[in-house]
């Protein structure tokens, strides 16, 4: 059974859709990168297959089951989504944002147990967050910030995981380190990988770590492939509309 799936689904904001009858399978286990020009959808679909955002049209399926026939506890313990951006309204140590991520895991009387502090522990340490543990957010860098909550998400110990733009704030050695990390946590799973979608935007990245690469723009699946087939210079080209510039003069540049 497909973990994600979605059928003709169109979805957008008021009137407006920004989804156009996506059709999309993501098996188990698979690192399913998503990318293409700003403003295509991607977000978006992330939001649709995380129960985030109802489709105005077609079926978004988990577990082979409509997503909006789960509770939000359910969705949680199933899905850990990390969004572009998370404000708190509140300062927090970087232990107590990873903590965050257990949430759905207390028990009867709403607390963190002894397993959760264990789970967080070993996060911190796998993410290279142990110095850190203590250090308020505000103290922090923007890709500091980046690497807790991703840390907080992957606490949440949830088979699925969906970032969007995770390691936009990273420099090309954090951003690779990052998406080490992420591959380690697939496979550290005891019954299958944990499945992960992710936009990303760094396409060097997606081919080394990404096992597979969904293209969309205006609202559509434009391609879907393996990264390193799909992703040649000609199609990466046509997809973000660029320009040979070496074919301009000095005159035309200025």
């Amino acid at each position: 059974m497909p973990p994600i799936q979605t059928i003709d689904v169109s979805a957008g904001y008021g009137s407006q859709d920004v989804l156009h009858n996506i059709s999309l399978t993501v098996e188990p286990g698979e690192f399913v990168a998503l990318i293409g020009p700003n403003g295509g959808g991607k977000s978006t679909f992330l939001k649709v297959v995380g129960g985030l955002l109802r489709p105005t049209s077609g079926q978004a399926l988990l577990d082979g089951r409509p997503i909006d026939k789960y509770t939000l506890l359910q969705r949680a313990q199933k899905i850990a989504y990390l969004p572009q951006e998370i404000h708190v309204e509140f300062n927090l140590t970087v232990r107590q944002a990873v903590l965050m991520g257990r949430f759905p895991h207390y028990g009867l009387f709403g607390r963190e147990s002894r397993e959760d502090q264990d789970v967080v522990d070993s996060v911190l340490e796998r993410a290279d967050l142990l110095d850190l543990s203590e250090r308020p957010l505000d103290a922090l860098s923007v890709g500091q910030r980046q690497r807790v909550w991703l840390a907080s998400c992957l606490a949440q110990s949830a088979p699925i995981l969906l970032l969007d733009e995770p390691t936009s704030s990273l420099d090309l050695g954090q951003t690779w380190r990052m998406l080490q990390l992420i591959c380690q946590e697939q496979m550290a799973c005891n019954d299958e990988p944990k499945t992960v979608v992710g936009v990303f935007h760094d396409l060097e990245a997606v081919k080394k770590f990404c096992t597979r690469a969904v293209a969309i723009k205006d609202g559509v699946v434009v391609a879907d492939d393996f990264p390193a087939t799909l992703l040649t210079d000609e199609f990466v080209s046509q997809l973000y509309d660029l320009k040979d510039e070496r074919t301009l003069t000095p005159t035309a540049i200025c």
